[in-house]
């Protein structure tokens, strides 16, 4: 595979990976005003596998866990069927800040940012849900 291929597939995960960081926050932000919408927790399941599936593709493994994180938080509330618990948007929408940062830094710089810890901390939440 070419450079000029492997740029093209880049722009393309920056461009889908900023669509489902958009995604990601309508859909908090509707779960925050009616945490059962069902719809809404499905499409916020679907961008963070996405994003996690797209990016681990592309080997931007931080990013990557930290989408997984966020698919793990939706299927975890669909799979006990509970309601977005909105005391945790505050936490939910940290995570999605920094995965636009991440996709910023990979778009200006060329690297993501480190994220274990974040990805540590989010991962107790899932536990404690």
């Amino acid at each position: 595979m070419e450079k000029s291929d492997l740029e093209q597939f880049k722009s393309l995960y920056l461009s889908t990976g900023k669509e489902y960081i958009e995604k990601l926050k309508q859909s908090v932000e509707v779960l925050r005003q009616d945490p059962t919408r069902q719809e809404s927790l499905d499409s916020f399941h679907i961008s963070a596998h996405s994003l996690k599936s797209q990016s681990l593709v592309m080997g931007f493994v931080s990013t990557g866990e930290l989408a997984h994180s966020l698919e793990r938080f939706a299927r975890s509330l669909k799979e006990k069927t509970l309601a977005f618990p909105v005391e945790h948007t505050e936490k939910v929408t940290k995570i999605i800040a920094e995965l636009e940062g991440s996709l910023n830094h990979i778009e200006t710089i060329g690297t993501e940012n480190e994220m274990k810890q974040s990805i540590q901390e989010f991962e107790e939440v899932i536990i404690n849900l």
